[in-house]
C-alpha cells in the first residue's frame, strides 16, 4: 500500500497562493486604519510576491500578472492608472537585474526584503517625477518596516522553484 504524501504546491499553486494574498492586503488597505503623519500601516505585499517570484528568471508571465495587481492597486487606492504597475514592474527588473549581477536568489530572508523595498522606493521616487508627484517618504516608511518585518514568515508562500521532471 503506497505512503500518502502530500505534494509540495506548484509554481502554479505559488502563484495562486501568492496574487491572492497580495490582493487580500491590497483591499485592507481600504479600511480606514491610519497612524497619522506616518500613514497607512499595510504592509508592501506586493514585495513578498517580486522577491519569490523573482527566482524563476525574467517571464512575461510573472511581469504579466505583477502589471495586473499593479493596476488593481491603482483602483483600489485611487492613484493614477498604470502608476502602481510601473513601480511594481520597476521593482521587478531592478530585482531581476541585481540577481543577475549578484547571484541574488530568493530564500525567504530578512536582506531580500530590504534590498527590495529600496528598489520599491527608488522606483517610487522615479514615478513620482514622471508624473509630478514626489511620494512622502515618511508615510512609506511604516509599511515598509512591516514588510520586512513579515516577510521571513511569509516567504514560503511565495517563494517557487522550477519543477523538476
Amino acid at each position: 500500500m503506497p505512503a500518502l504524501i502530500v505534494p509540495r504546491p506548484t509554481t502554479i499553486g505559488h502563484f495562486l497562493i501568492g496574487a491572492t494574498i497580495v490582493i487580500a492586503v491590497q483591499v485592507l488597505v481600504l479600511m480606514p486604519l491610519n497612524l497619522g503623519f506616518l500613514g497607512s500601516p499595510w504592509p508592501y505585499a506586493i514585495i513578498w510576491a517580486i522577491a519569490g517570484w523573482s527566482v524563476l528568471g525574467p517571464d512575461w508571465r510573472i511581469g504579466g500578472l505583477i502589471f495586473l495587481l499593479g493596476l488593481l492597486s491603482d483602483a483600489i487606492c485611487g492613484t493614477y492608472i498604470g502608476t502602481n504597475a510601473l513601480i511594481y514592474l520597476l521593482s521587478y527588473g531592478a530585482t531581476l537585474l541585481i540577481s543577475k549581477t549578484l547571484g541574488f536568489s530568493a530564500k525567504g530572508e530578512l536582506s531580500e526584503s530590504v534590498v527590495i523595498i529600496g528598489f520599491y522606493i527608488v522606483s517610487a521616487l522615479l514615478t513620482g517625477l514622471i508624473i509630478g508627484t514626489i511620494p512622502n517618504l515618511l508615510r512609506m516608511l511604516v509599511p515598509a518596516l512591516l514588510t520586512i518585518a513579515l516577510y521571513p514568515l511569509i516567504a514560503r508562500f511565495f517563494v517557487v522553484t522550477r519543477d523538476v521532471k
